[in-house]
């Protein structure tokens, strides 16, 4: 048993460190690149749609490294998403863009460089009773909006609700510098990953949309295996 545990982890570890090099993320991107290319010329998708998306690609992998700066590029892209949103006339989108997200990104920024470590920031833990918290306000929330998306026969209400309170509480962590926001984010990922397929089965053009989604879930799951890492890492140094 022992010797199958060793295997295990010894196998589990191998894993981490391969889909953790440079040369692994250098291929994911790359090919997640081309492939956002064939289907936008396939489906005769306006560039400007795309463009957010190919800069989203370089801040998911600043930001699987933990890295601060992914979050200056970020707010930059959150105002190119803000332009394209109002082209499109989705004008609710447009303003969370703007009003939500491009503030948070820049405060987790600034958050980060006054916490700073090398290029991340100083990870803490949520104590057990604000975990409760937290997961009692997600559901309440939870339960109120997706009440409000039933009556106003909102589409993917399910997940769609799920997603969207997922990927606040994880910019909030995230500001916070909280190591849970990588828990969360997995999970906020893989559910991104089925919402994005049952739109595209409606409607094919969102393909990009979910081949973006997939690239996502694998970039979080290298981010958590960092954060983990340099929350550890920063432990041993303090309580040496």
């Amino acid at each position: 048993m022992k010797y199958i545990d060793k295997k295990l982890e010894t196998t589990s570890n191998s894993i981490a460190r391969l889909i953790n090099g440079r040369k692994f993320k250098t291929i994911l991107l790359l090919v997640t690149f081309v492939l956002l290319i064939v289907t936008g010329i396939l489906f005769k998708q306006e560039f400007i749609k795309l463009l957010p998306l190919f800069i989203s690609l370089y801040v998911m992998l600043f930001q699987a490294n933990a890295n601060r700066y992914a979050y200056i590029i970020g707010a930059i892209n959150c105002l190119l998403y803000t332009y394209v949103y109002i082209h499109l006339g989705l004008y609710a989108n447009a303003a969370s863009a703007v009003f939500f997200s491009f503030p948070i990104q820049i405060l987790t920024f600034l958050n980060w460089k006054k916490h700073a470590y090398k290029k991340s920031v100083i990870f803490k833990k949520m104590t057990n009773k604000n975990r409760v918290y937290l997961g009692v306000l997600l559901v309440v929330v939870w339960s109120v909006v997706f009440v409000i998306l039933k009556l106003t026969n909102g589409n993917y209400a399910f997940l769609d609700n799920t997603v969207a309170l997922l990927g606040i509480a994880v910019s909030v962590l995230t500001m916070l510098a909280y190591i849970e926001y990588s828990y969360i984010w997995i999970v906020s990922c893989f559910l991104n990953v089925f919402l994005n397929m049952q739109i595209m089965l409606d409607n094919p053009q969102y393909i990009s949309h979910f081949i973006y989604s997939l690239y996502c879930l694998i970039c979080t799951i290298i981010a958590f295996i960092n954060v983990i890492k340099l929350y550890n890492l920063q432990q041993a140094e303090t309580s040496k």
